[in-house]
């Protein structure tokens, strides 16, 4: 709810489970302009596609399609970063680093565009776990993969932690992932919940 120019994160890539269907989807993301129906987001997936896992990362501006980022490939339990920023009035930069596993010393990738975009959307900031169920490689409506637990960490707004934002917490309405309490005004943590 507030005009942010930048929202930066960092989290787990959790693990893909299958939970009884062969095709589910969930995504992992910082993002622009959530509140709103063009927004900038860039992140990772763990999906289920025919009952294998398939880890991606994209970013998307929507109401547009997701682009996956086919030649950076993540797996589980890669640490990504994620930073999306309004570099001015209507250009939008993603940045987006694959950390590689705990205790790595070196960056797998890092991946970063900047896109014009004049009808994007910068009326908060926000670091979501999430449905992405309707993907190019998932059917539309497919449910929310198993993911476990997934931690996100150090989040930002225009360089400030969210907590100082007093953020909302959006709750999934199928009950479907839980939220932790906002740690050290940077950090929480969803759950998968099994029925």
């Amino acid at each position: 709810g507030v005009n942010a120019d930048s929202v930066s994160a960092k989290w787990n890539v959790p693990p893909a489970i299958q939970d009884g269907n062969p095709n589910s989807g969930a995504a992992f993301w910082v993002g622009l302009g959530g509140t709103t129906t063009n927004l900038e987001q860039t992140g990772t997936a763990s999906d289920m596609v025919n009952g294998s896992p398939v880890y991606l990362a994209w970013y998307e501006l929507n109401p547009a399609k997701p682009i996956a980022l086919s030649n950076k490939p993540v797996q589980f339990g890669d640490i990504m970063s994620g930073t999306v920023s309004l570099t001015n009035s209507n250009q939008y930069h993603f940045a987006l680093t694959d950390h590689g596993p705990p205790g790595s010393s070196t960056d797998k990738w890092v991946f970063t565009k900047t896109v014009t975009y004049s009808k994007g959307g910068h009326n908060s900031g926000e670091a979501l776990a999430e449905d992405s169920g309707g993907r190019d490689s998932l059917p539309p409506g497919c449910p929310l993969t198993d993911f476990s637990t997934v931690a996100f960490s150090g989040i930002k707004i225009d360089g400030y932690s969210i907590g100082s934002y007093h953020p909302s917490v959006y709750q999934m309405v199928d009950n479907k992932a839980t939220v932790s309490s906002l740690r050290n005004g940077t950090a929480y943590t969803a759950y998968f919940q099994h029925s």
